[in-house]
């Protein structure tokens, strides 16, 4: 194994690396049993209410997109070894695939995406959906029986685990005393959960550039089931964060009003 200048990085944020890495159901023990139906019912939440709220392209979209995730995620290409993935040619198929919501959300975002997200479903519910984040406990799983230990996997889990266990509290607060009277706390919560997502990304991009070797461990999260949180959930979360930080004064005023009428 050769590294490059940053292997003092790859130790801290990635681990030692390993030239094996087996992987079934045991590596996150009974976490994988938990993620399909996470995913599913954050795929109907969405369906379901925009589907009863007049956007029925925005739900027929939705369920296409998750029945497409579905089946790719479960594809033979996720469900044999993983190792291939290192590949460039993989690496950049499973990239785009990943990128690809990013891109559709851009280009409908003013064709009724943005009003739905920021005008119609209300603040308190989009940010109660991030209770789903508690699977993410899956990390901290693979971290203390010692499939992964590195400080990433570390990371991940803390985050996730923080973000889903207080999205209760924090909707509930807002539910009672307003978006706009919690901008600090709602502001703060997001960009902590955004920076549990992104960091995560970036990792397995740096690692997939070269600019860290950990061998073949970070191929791990484009085998099944972590296919299938990188190609739906991870993007539904990214798009709420996003929403509140940069257009936090828009859905605020948009509420409000909703709530004087």
């Amino acid at each position: 194994q050769h590294y490059l200048s940053f292997a003092w990085v790859s130790e801290v944020v990635t681990g030692p690396s390993c030239s094996t890495m087996a992987f079934d159901s045991s590596t996150i023990g009974p976490f994988a049993h938990v993620i399909l139906p996470v995913a599913s019912s954050i795929a109907f939440i969405i369906i379901w209410h925009s589907f009863t709220h007049g956007y029925r392209k925005l739900s027929v979209c939705t369920l296409l997109w998750f029945i497409s995730a579905v089946f790719i995620a479960k594809s033979e290409a996720f469900l044999s070894d993983p190792d291939h993935w290192q590949s460039s040619d993989y690496g950049l198929s499973f990239g785009i695939l990943c990128s690809t919501p990013f891109v559709v959300f851009y280009l409908v975002w003013d064709l009724g995406l943005k009003q739905y997200v920021l005008c119609t479903i209300p603040s308190w519910v989009l940010i109660i959906m991030n209770t789903f984040r508690v699977s993410g406990g899956l990390y901290y799983y693979m971290y203390y029986t010692s499939k992964r230990t590195d400080f990433m996997t570390w990371q991940t889990g803390a985050l996730d685990l923080f973000v889903g266990f207080t999205a209760i509290p924090l909707a509930l607060i807002v539910k009672k005393s307003g978006l706009q009277n919690c901008k600090f706390i709602v502001m703060s919560w997001h960009a902590m959960g955004i920076w549990d997502l992104v960091s995560a990304f970036a990792a397995y991009t740096l690692n997939w550039l070269g600019v860290f070797k950990m061998a073949k461990e970070m191929t791990i999260f484009a085998f099944y089931p972590f296919s299938m949180i990188v190609l739906f959930q991870v993007q539904i979360f990214m798009l709420i964060h996003f929403s509140f930080l940069a257009f936090f004064d828009e859905m605020a005023s948009s509420q409000l009003s909703k709530k004087r009428d």
